[in-house]
């Protein structure tokens, strides 16, 4: 019997804020580095008119808040685009913009299934191999059925 399991919806709120949290940073860094570094060279004797700097300054923040947008609209539609397919031979992961779009581990090459720290399930093949591991989040609809069939496999530990 195959059991397909997808992402549920508006479920990507749950991590918006904890790539954001490494992201603004970088953001601020970003936009304050080339400052410091400008007022650096303008002290030693090397002038530009303050123009320049009302311009450069704030159009390189545009641009790097319209990277983080594209970025996190991408990551979005990536991990929406999670899907776990489970049928009697294998365990089969699909997702767009990976360098792997499906990962397939047959059901007896199954080596270990196990909770993981952000709260999902980690399921390994016979090798440590990246074509071998599949990572499952939290945010999967019917995560608990998901356990239950998953336990019927091997023990989560």
């Amino acid at each position: 019997m195959k059991i397909e399991f997808t992402i549920r919806e508006d479920s990507f709120s749950e991590i918006r804020r904890s790539t954001l949290k490494l992201a603004i940073p970088m953001l601020i860094l970003l936009a304050v580095l080339p400052m410091i570094i400008g007022l650096s060279i303008w002290s030693n004797g090397f002038t530009t008119n303050l123009e320049t700097v009302l311009i450069i300054v704030p159009t390189l923040i545009l641009i790097l808040f319209l990277a983080i947008f594209t970025g996190m609209k991408r990551a979005k539609k990536q991990f929406e685009s999670f899907k776990l397919i489970i049928d009697k031979d294998q365990i089969i992961r699909r997702q767009l913009y990976v360098k792997v779009k499906q990962i397939s581990i047959p059901i007896n090459e199954v080596k270990s299934i196990t909770n993981n720290k952000k709260g999902g399930i980690t399921i390994k093949g016979k090798s440590d191999s990246p074509l071998q591991i599949i990572f499952v989040p939290k945010q999967i609809q019917s995560f608990e059925k998901l356990k239950k069939r998953l336990s019927e496999i091997l023990p989560i530990k």
